[in-house]
């Protein structure tokens, strides 16, 4: 069953939220979303975990989580319960309700145990009713490419060694032992897998990412500079200080950090511009400040607005004034 932890949900956090990713990613209908409230149904629940890591906000874990351990040369297998036993499966093979549940979390948690080799038994998964969730194979990937951004040897998938290079389990053993002599308590604490089994939560999978150098993180947005009005409702909504304002000196920008961002989307849903949609790994928002802005008064309540470059001569109204409209002098009048 699953472990819910309901304050952590975007929906909590706005009333403007319309993430479903647990609904999408239900194969049993346990997961329902309405203008009221989201609701879990646990007697329509298979335990098949394909919810938890399509979840931005860390809301859910499975309360027996699964523990991937590699073996001496790297490599583990994930097993489908639905998998028929031929004889040949090894026998530490993990066994899980769906092998498309484990989180890039856990993944990474086996990763600092020395996991380089990821072998998959399963059935025909385009034909499973489970298969709503987004497949571990994609999640592997855009893992892979923020792993190798930071000089870290990838996890790669049994029978696509030519896809990924320079993966190899001698590879794995040489990187840790190079790592021990350099630094020996981070390479242990790194092996033994942290603080104990960990978490699901895309939080606890960017941090194991931090931990390996600067690089992409995993989930990110992209900014049309030229809808924005500077109204900073997503900086101020942004569960995750993800994207945040520097200003000063008449200036201000946007700032973004993927290091922190879950991909919950919760900004591109409260901009009422558009100006903020869903980006792929390859095109992630550069880090570092974005997009400057001019800091001047609104013209009729004189709060601070920011202007782009591209706005308008007369674009010298915040955006609440914009759209209000006034229907009195400013002066009071006594009959």
């Amino acid at each position: 069953m699953l472990n819910i932890d309901g304050d952590a949900c975007v929906h909590a956090r706005s009333a403007t939220s319309r993430c479903t990713a647990c609904v999408d990613a239900c194969p049993r209908g346990a997961w329902t979303v309405d203008w009221r409230e989201v609701a879990f149904q646990p007697d329509a629940c298979d335990g098949c975990g394909v919810c938890v890591p399509a979840c931005p906000a860390g809301v859910l874990e499975l309360a027996q989580p699964p523990r991937l351990r590699p073996d001496g040369a790297g490599c583990a297998c994930l097993v489908c319960e639905r998998y028929a036993d031929d004889g040949t499966l090894e026998a530490d093979a993990l066994r899980l309700p769906c092998v498309h549940g484990l989180s890039e979390a856990r993944i990474l948690q086996a990763h600092g145990r020395g996991l380089r080799r990821l072998e998959l038994r399963t059935g025909d998964c385009g034909t499973c009713p489970r298969g709503g969730g987004q497949p571990l194979t994609q999640r592997l990937a855009a893992l892979n490419r923020a792993l190798q951004a930071r000089g870290a040897a990838p996890v790669v998938l049994a029978g696509t060694e030519d896809a990924v290079r320079g993966v190899r389990p001698e590879d794995a053993r040489r990187s840790f032992f190079r790592r021990f002599f350099e630094r020996p308590g981070a390479a242990l604490a790194e092996g033994a897998g942290g603080n104990a089994e960990g978490s699901d939560r895309r939080r606890d999978a960017l941090e194991r990412l931090a931990r390996l150098g600067p690089g992409p993180g995993l989930w990110s947005v992209v900014l049309d500079p030229a809808r924005c009005n500077g109204c900073g409702v997503c900086a101020t909504l942004c569960p995750e200080l993800a994207l945040g304002w520097l200003e000063g000196g008449g200036q201000a920008a946007l700032r973004f950090d993927a290091a922190r961002c879950t991909g919950c989307q919760l900004c591109v849903e409260v901009c009422d511009r558009d100006a903020l949609r869903p980006a792929a790994v390859d095109e992630a928002w550069p880090g570092g400040p974005q997009h400057f802005f001019q800091v001047k008064p609104c013209r009729r309540c004189h709060a601070p607005i920011r202007r782009g470059a591209t706005a308008s001569e007369d674009a010298d109204l915040c955006p609440i004034c914009a759209v209000a409209t006034v229907g009195r002098s400013g002066r009071l009048v006594v009959d």
